[in-house]
């Protein structure tokens, strides 16, 4: 590719990282809100009981969903990051100014930092990650804890109600787990591939 070819595709690529990380924001506000939804009309904010054509329905149950919502967004949001990694990695190899320069923080001359950061660059922008991963797994247990609070009392919601609470509560854990592992791993496979050694955790 010529220069010129290359600062165009640069351009065209710069406005969809733009498109990506707005896409990102509001799939956050999504969460946010679907949190708060579906928390305000399952611990009962709605008032009384909600009627699906014949037959009533109990809100606590919505609790259950919660954290299958969480983990459809979390790994949308993480699809859209590593989107923009790959971008960026392109444009790093193209010798776009910003990208190496960010490349340039991953890299410390002193050997205890180092040591003490294996993540690279994107130890720098893990606050939205960690932000994104873990409310999603503290809702999950607090879904877990709160079932195991319904098996020691007697509620309206009957006597096996808990184990739905919990068992959901539990797949919200495995799932918030496993998104991120895989995010991670295919993360660190696109730096590897990119000549971007990551360290083993």
């Amino acid at each position: 590719m010529t220069p010129s070819e290359v600062r165009a595709e640069a351009a065209i690529l710069r406005t969809e990282v733009i498109a990506s990380q707005s896409s990102r924001i509001d799939l956050l506000k999504y969460k946010l809100l679907a949190i708060a939804t579906l928390g305000g009309i399952g611990l009962g904010f709605a008032g009384g009981e909600v009627r699906v054509q014949s037959f009533l329905f109990e809100p606590a149950y919505l609790l259950c969903v919660l954290p299958f919502t969480c983990a459809f967004i979390d790994l949308l949001c993480m699809h859209n990051t590593i989107r923009i990694l790959i971008i960026g990695r392109f444009l790093a190899m193209n010798g776009d100014a910003y990208e190496c320069f960010i490349d340039s923080l991953g890299k410390p001359t002193n050997d205890k930092i180092r040591q003490k950061d294996k993540h690279g660059e994107r130890v720098y922008f893990e606050l939205e990650d960690w932000a994104l991963q873990w409310s999603s797994i503290l809702l999950s247990l607090l879904l877990l804890t709160y079932g195991v609070y319904l098996a020691f009392r007697e509620t309206h919601l009957g006597p096996r109600s808990w184990m739905i609470f919990a068992g959901s509560g539990i797949i919200g854990v495995i799932l918030s787990v496993s998104t991120v592992r895989a995010y991670r791993r295919r993360v660190d496979l696109l730096l590897n591939a990119t000549g971007k050694t990551v360290a083993a955790r």
